[in-house]
This record gives C-alpha cells, structure tokens and sequence, in this order.
C-alpha cells in the first residue's frame, strides 16, 4: 500500500481491495475445507491457488497494464 501511494501509481481502489481480500479468503478457504477428503490436500490446494491468483495474475496484469500505457 505504501508503493501505490509514494509512487503515485494512480490506483485510489487498491486499498479497498486490500482491505476486503480477508473477507473473500476466509469462507473460500472454508468452503475448501469440505471438496477435500484429507485437511493437507485443502490447505495445500487453497495456498497454491492464492499464490496463483495473487502472486501470479497481479504481476501479469501490472506487466498488460505498463506495456499498454
């Protein structure tokens, strides 16, 4: 959060994102609980899929969005 505001990036949404992102992931990872037989296979498919979505999909869309500007 300190990035987007000291570098001026323009975003004025990303906090509220931030701030409501727990309130997604906890009953996604609840919910998770029940598809899966054994705990460790939900915990760890539910950690790989918020790195994907957060690590991965964040990055590519910042890279669509400096190379399109």
């Amino acid at each position: 959060m300190a990035l987007f505001f000291g570098y001026e990036m323009g975003l004025n949404g990303a906090w509220a994102t931030y701030l409501a992102l727990p309130f997604g992931i906890i009953p996604f990872s609840y919910a998770m609980s029940f598809w899966f037989t054994v705990d460790s296979a939900a915990q760890t498919f539910t950690m790989f899929f918020h790195f994907f979505i957060l690590g991965i999909m964040s990055t590519l869309t910042f890279g669509l969005r400096v190379s399109l500007d």
